[in-house]
């Protein structure tokens, strides 16, 4: 096998990136993500059509954390939404929100959006099957930044999935 089969572990992927048009209309958003994760994004957004501006980031190393690419993409989207597969305390996501404030903060038009998992214990074989499993309501709610439509009213930058 030749090493341009082999995606560098050090480097996050754009899986999709927002049109110029999205950019230019402000309705882009920056979706990094990680595991399982990115299917579920990937999901979404073969259901939600090719019309939504996303760049769909898969954050291939935590440590370190790619922070040159996820800067690169918050110049063009303004925005910033984690899926995230911990909890909302303690998570992965709360720390790459925290890198975010800390080293782009400028590049931010409003808060970091963040869906967590619900903080419960689990038996372990339902694990998989239901501890992040975002509905694509929720994804496109998100994405348009339609809070009505994920909490009936309700905004927050705050979010989990059931």
């Amino acid at each position: 096998m030749s090493v341009d089969f082999f995606l560098p572990l050090h480097k996050a992927t754009y899986l999709a990136k927002a049109s110029q048009a999205s950019v230019d209309a402000g309705t882009a958003v920056t979706v990094l993500t990680y595991l399982h994760g990115v299917k579920e994004a990937m999901d979404a957004l073969a259901e939600l059509g090719e019309d939504y501006g996303v760049d769909l980031i898969e954050l291939t190393s935590l440590k370190p954390l790619d922070m040159d690419t996820i800067k690169e993409s918050l110049a063009r989207t303004n925005r910033l939404i984690i899926l995230d597969e911990s909890t909302k305390s303690g998570g992965v996501g709360a720390t790459i929100s925290a890198r975010v404030a800390e080293e782009a903060f400028d590049l931010l038009d409003q808060p970091v959006q963040r869906y967590f998992r619900a903080a419960r214990l689990v038996y372990y074989p339902v694990l998989r099957a239901c501890t992040f499993k975002c509905k694509s309501r929720h994804a496109q709610a998100a994405w348009n930044f339609d809070w009505q439509a994920v909490h009936g009213g309700c905004s927050g930058a705050l979010l989990y999935c059931d």
